[in-house]
């Protein structure tokens, strides 16, 4: 997933819910997701542009570190100098309620892992991502 300006971001519901204080039910997730930062892509694709060995090859890339919403949560709210409670919830009955007000593909987004192998793009350019997830949250953020 791409992330980078608030107006376009999936992110935005975790940081309006941050930002509110509400309790979060989502301490018992244990997923693993991928991210890059839109800084990173734009970089990526100028290096495909200009390697040859990029021509008619398939990348898969991202900021290099993979995380779980919950530490994504804490990360959040660390960065914005908030407190966040994760609290732990039956993640049945969570899908059970996101389904029936409508919010279902929200929680799958939230709660299923998506990881993806970099090494391709890593190996065969020899290309590393420039800003890590912190530095690219805190920047999404305007923090920074």
């Amino acid at each position: 997933m791409v992330y980078g300006s608030l107006e376009s971001n999936p992110i935005k519901k975790l940081i309006k819910i941050i930002g509110y204080g509400f309790p979060i039910p989502l301490k018992l997730v244990d997923n693993l997701r991928s991210y890059i930062f839109i800084d990173n892509l734009i970089d990526f694709i100028g290096v495909c542009i200009s390697h040859p060995k990029a021509i008619n090859q398939t990348f898969l890339i991202s900021d290099g570190r993979d995380i779980s919403t919950p530490d994504l949560i804490k990360l959040i709210a660390l960065l914005q100098e908030k407190k966040v409670k994760l609290i732990p919830f039956n993640l049945k009955v969570l899908k059970l309620l996101a389904s029936f007000i409508g919010l279902k593909s929200t929680f799958d987004k939230l709660v299923t892992s998506n990881r993806i192998d970099t090494s391709h793009a890593f190996n065969e350019l020899e290309w590393r991502p420039k800003v890590k997830i912190e530095e690219g949250i805190r920047k999404m953020l305007g923090l920074g």
